[in-house]
């Protein structure tokens, strides 16, 4: 009987260490690695070759705050018929970083429901065409031009976590974008003036419907 009994008791404290060791080992450690779908949507509806891709991963503090980063990549090409070329094309590679802050108005789940915050966009474009865009332009498709600029504004939106696990980030964001242009090739032929550019402040947005899994 007594050894029955320390067999039980045996079984209870190891089984009951194993269980405490796994609740600890799935305690949120609050880290949101999330992805944006509206990226992709948008780039199934355009009539030229689009791919978009981004990753963004949330730090928590505390049960209203988060900081966060955001990485996306937009390629872009596209060719048709011109009246001043036998075609006119353009081919675009973006990088952009986005560090963002948030803040949870209301206290509820940990970083969960509307929120307000703000944003800076670094970005890198390679292009190259043989066409007006943007105010520039290309007079070649074999050589690369180089632009860069920041932006800063302002962020809002609305975060819903489900089962404390699979999270739901609608946001959308309005600032300026200061342009910071490098005209370059990878050769010697060029028609670009590279003299001193001033740089000006545009209008930026920022809109994205993540969908991500909290660690």
């Amino acid at each position: 009987m007594k050894r029955h009994l320390f067999i039980v008791l045996f079984c209870f404290c190891f089984f009951g260490k194993m269980e405490g060791q796994d609740s600890i080992k799935r305690k949120p450690i609050g880290l949101i690695v999330k992805t944006d779908i509206l990226l992709p949507v948008l780039a199934l509806t355009s009539k030229y070759t689009e791919k978009q891709a981004s990753l963004t991963i949330e730090k928590t503090i505390g049960k209203r705050q988060s900081i966060q980063l955001t990485g996306i990549y937009l390629y872009y090409k596209y060719e048709e018929p011109n009246i001043y070329f036998s075609s006119a094309s353009l081919e675009s590679k973006r990088t952009l970083i986005i560090p963002e802050y948030k803040f949870f108005i209301l206290k509820r789940k940990v970083c969960s429901g509307p929120y307000v915050g703000s944003y800076i966009t670094f970005m890198y474009e390679a292009a190259k065409g043989n066409v007006w865009h943007d105010g520039v332009f290309y007079p070649t498709n074999t050589d690369y031009y180089y632009f860069y600029s920041f932006s800063l504004g302002a962020i809002t939106g609305f975060q819903y976590c489900i089962k404390n696990r699979f999270v739901l980030d609608f946001l959308i964001g309005l600032g300026g974008e200061r342009e910071l242009k490098i005209l370059t090739t990878k050769s010697n032929s060029t028609y670009i003036n590279n003299g001193d550019f001033i740089p000006s402040w545009n209008l930026d947005g920022r809109f994205a419907i993540n969908i991500g899994y909290k660690f």
